[in-house]
Order: C-alpha cells, then structure tokens, then sequence
C-alpha cells in the first residue's frame, strides 16, 4: 500500500506520492506560484496551471471534476470543465458565463475559486465518493431530460 489517499484505480500518479488535493493547496499557497503567473492568479492562469498540471501526472486526476460541477450547476453537459466552474462561480448559464466579460476583481476571484473547487471535488475523491458523483452526473442528466450519450 503506497499509503495515498486518492481512491483506488486512479491511474494518474501525483508527484512525491502526496495526493493531487494536496498537491493544488501546495500551490496556490506557494508564493511562488503566484510570481510565475507574475501576479495575482487569474482564471486563465489557473486553467492553464491546472491544464499543465493533468498533462504531466494524467488526465486521470480530474476524472469527473467536470461532471462534479455541471451537476453543482443544475446542467450545462456541454461545456468544459473551464465553463462550468466559470459558470459556477458566476452562478449563471453557462452560455451566459461565455458571453460575461470578466472584471479584474471577477479575474482574480474566479482564478482562485479554481483552486477551490478543485479542493472539493478531491476532498470527495479522496472520501472515496468519485464513483458516486459519476452516478449523481448520471440520475441528473437523466432526471433532467438530457439522457446519455
């Protein structure tokens, strides 16, 4: 037992054997982390964090973040993970989170809500709840008319 507290037949291996939830908090925290985005972490800056971050261990990580969220959201199946937290975070359509152009203040603050959502969702994950939210996307998208591709 390598002692990780992610969920079992998680592919995707974090660094140093610490769990990807740790592995986000560790960085937004990191001073430095902050001076490579050369300021405040905005949303695409998160995204793209987080993007180079699942390329290098495996998109595995994030397996059902993006469901987690679109259920959060009452709907949007369509978007990417990056709409629906953007979404999420506005707490409106995601069409309508497209179209919404961001201050700096909602830059900075949803660059950061990232990190958070992230830590829910791995804190789920590491409850062993990741096969539960997979089925909670399901019931909803089922529920709500969409069906299953």
């Amino acid at each position: 037992m390598s002692g990780r507290s992610e969920e079992a037949g998680d592919s995707s291996s974090p660094p140093h054997g610490m769990s990807h939830r740790h592995q986000f908090q560790g960085a937004i925290r990191r001073a430095d982390l902050r001076m490579a985005f050369g300021g405040p972490v905005t949303f695409d800056a998160a995204c793209a964090w987080v993007d180079g971050y699942t390329s290098a261990v495996g998109s595995g990580a994030l397996a059902g973040f993006r469901e987690w969220v679109c259920v959060l959201n009452g709907g949007g199946y369509q978007c990417s993970w990056r709409g629906a937290v953007h979404a999420h975070f506005l707490g409106i359509d995601p069409a309508a989170a497209a179209a919404h152009v961001l201050t700096e203040d909602e830059d900075r603050d949803l660059g950061m809500h990232v990190f958070d959502m992230l830590d829910r969702f791995f804190a789920r994950v590491e409850a062993g709840e990741r096969g539960q939210m997979f089925a909670e996307y399901t019931d909803h998208r089922l529920a709500s008319g969409v069906g299953m591709l």
